[in-house]
């Protein structure tokens, strides 16, 4: 083997390691939040009205998470003992958060709140649209 095919080699084996390296530190954060991002929302102005609009247990979204999810996710929805919960990085599929919302995530401190507070899964939607569309 030549040495310039062997510096060839090399090239390419390397350029191979750091695309591998890449992906797997750019999908982290995305699976930290439950983010998956090949998926994209788009949200008309009426939805994003709706969401703003929505009502958890008959209170308004943003009062009933301040209340009941801050002290994990933040005031701010930036983060804290839970996942940032921003309409950036929530791009996974709505049905994903409900779920997690009503039936908690096993092995982290998310509670099922659908037992902890008898929340429907209609507050769940209402929960995950506003968390979705509306900017903190």
């Amino acid at each position: 083997m030549s040495a310039s095919t062997t510096r060839a080699s090399l090239l390419a084996l390397s350029l191979a390691l750091l695309t591998l390296i890449a992906a797997a530190c750019s999908s982290g954060s995305d699976e930290e939040s439950g983010g998956d991002a090949a998926a994209t929302t788009t949200v008309t102005s009426a939805e994003a009205a709706a969401a703003a609009e929505g009502k958890v247990k008959g209170q308004p979204v943003a009062e009933f998470f301040q209340a009941n999810c801050s002290a994990c996710h933040g005031a701010k929805r930036q983060g804290g003992v839970g996942p940032e919960l921003t309409p950036k990085k929530l791009t996974r599929d709505n049905a994903v958060y409900e779920d997690t919302i009503l039936n908690g995530r096993s092995g982290t401190a998310m509670p099922a709140w659908s037992k902890t507070a008898s929340l429907t899964p209609d507050d769940a939607r209402a929960l995950t649209l506003w968390l979705k569309v509306v900017a903190p």
